[in-house]
């Protein structure tokens, strides 16, 4: 098991880089979000077979089901001070990533609201917080 997680934190970003691509994976079909598979010896997504992205880790490789074609891409930290610096993605799968400079003041976020689930800065590091609606 620690094996396989040193190969989805250190390895996958470099399979990516060399050999996967981020974006989809030609010739996969899907119909959900747990039909795709990160395949780690290709360094991309596959529907026979693999480690199931669903759902989504923090960091490291995903795939994820966008118009019935597996997406691969490789989640990284974000770096923030403050809530308004996050954001979030939803394709291929729900994750963080940097806020587009503003200058409007961003409102508050009202759960249930606004949604189930909020960007939100921990620890320097931007997350997603879950709220049960």
């Amino acid at each position: 098991m620690r094996a396989l997680a040193f190969v989805l934190v250190f390895a996958a970003p470099v399979l990516a880089q060399d050999g996967g691509v981020n974006g989809p994976t030609i010739g996969t079909q899907c119909s959900g979000p747990d039909d795709c598979k990160v395949d780690l010896a290709s360094g991309t997504c596959s529907t026979d077979g693999g480690v199931s992205s669903w759902p989504a880790p923090k960091e490291g490789p995903a795939c994820g089901c966008v118009k019935n074609v597996c997406h691969f891409i490789v989640i990284e930290k974000v770096a923030c001070r403050v809530d308004a610096d996050c954001a979030l993605a939803t394709e291929p799968v729900l994750h963080a990533i940097p806020a587009v400079p503003s200058k409007k003041k961003s409102k508050p976020f009202r759960p249930c609201k606004d949604g189930e689930r909020q960007p939100v800065c921990t620890d320097s590091v931007c997350t997603i917080r879950s709220w049960k609606c």
